[in-house]
């Protein structure tokens, strides 16, 4: 199932997170993923690089929303005066997590 999320500012500090839209592929994997730089603010990418980050769960950067089994009905649908207050879109497709 793919889902497309929005992560909410709604003024609490537990993450809110609303279904946007459902069955729709959003991203797609590019093919040269072998040319991936480790992540370093530092570094500028050239076209066509990507940065990566080793032992990503390990790291601050890891949402707790990825550690869970994923369910589209665990999700409220987005309501339009909650169009403002989207901190940041992530969409679930075949199993991976894209932000």
């Amino acid at each position: 199932m793919n889902c497309l999320l929005a992560k909410v500012k709604i003024g609490t500090r537990v993450p809110t997170y609303r279904k946007m839209l459902s069955g729709e592929e959003i991203y797609t994997l590019p093919e040269n993923l072998g040319n991936a730089v480790d992540y370093d603010p530092a570094t500028l990418l050239s076209e066509d690089e990507f940065y990566k980050i080793q032992a990503f769960s390990q790291t601050l950067y890891y949402l707790d929303i990825l550690g869970s089994d994923f369910s589209s009905v665990n999700y409220d649908n987005l309501r339009k005066d909650e169009f403002a207050k989207i901190d940041y879109l992530c969409s679930f497709q075949d199993d991976i997590y894209y932000f």
